[in-house]
């Protein structure tokens, strides 16, 4: 996934230095809150865009998904996604459920409106309570191979998607300072 840069403006810096100027830490309580909210944002729009192209479960679009915020002592916080691709089960299986003896193909739509026939396919349940879709290697009953659909990170990295995450964060960002700020005043000046 290509990196998201999400910067404080400089202006928006001086009207909190000017709100909390009297306030112990304020501002880099601001700071540290705000980015930590706009990164936890940055996460919930990798799964909308996700979840926009593929039928992924948004549970499964999360699991990849790792966030590192920002403290006291290193104010950088960031989103990374990266992980192997999703198994099947985790797509749009029709049905979704065990049925031994089921003659007809199970379908299966990860790209939205693309729906396929998976021949040989089914789904099943294994010992340890994992469910997956899964495809026989051969003619024989044993081995299965679980079947997976396509990384999300892919889609992360494409320029329209990179611009979606970026506007949402800055504008997260810019949003989440003024709160941020205004809730700090008011708690330390017993306005709460």
């Amino acid at each position: 996934m290509a990196d998201l840069n999400i910067q404080v403006d400089q202006h928006d810096i001086n009207l909190i230095k000017d709100d909390l100027r009297h306030i112990n830490n304020g501002m880099p309580t601001a700071v540290i809150r705000s980015i930590n909210r706009a990164v936890d944002g940055v996460k919930t729009d990798m799964v909308a865009v996700a979840r926009k192209t593929y039928t992924v479960k948004a549970t499964a679009a999360r699991k990849n998904i790792t966030v590192q915020k920002a403290s006291s002592g290193k104010m950088v916080a960031w989103t990374q996604s990266k992980g192997k691709p999703i198994n099947l089960i985790d797509y749009k299986v029709s049905p979704s459920t065990v049925q031994p003896k089921r003659k007809t193909p199970i379908t299966v739509e990860v790209i939205k409106g693309s729906r396929k026939s998976l021949k040989h396919g089914f789904v099943a349940v294994m010992p340890s309570s994992h469910k997956g879709a899964f495809k026989r290697a051969g003619k024989s009953r044993l081995p299965i191979h679980e079947l997976s659909g396509p990384r999300i990170e892919d889609l992360y990295a494409r320029p329209e998607n990179q611009k979606v995450l970026q506007d949402g964060a800055d504008t997260r960002l810019t949003a989440e300072l003024g709160r941020q700020a205004d809730y700090i005043f008011k708690q330390r000046n017993g306005l709460l």
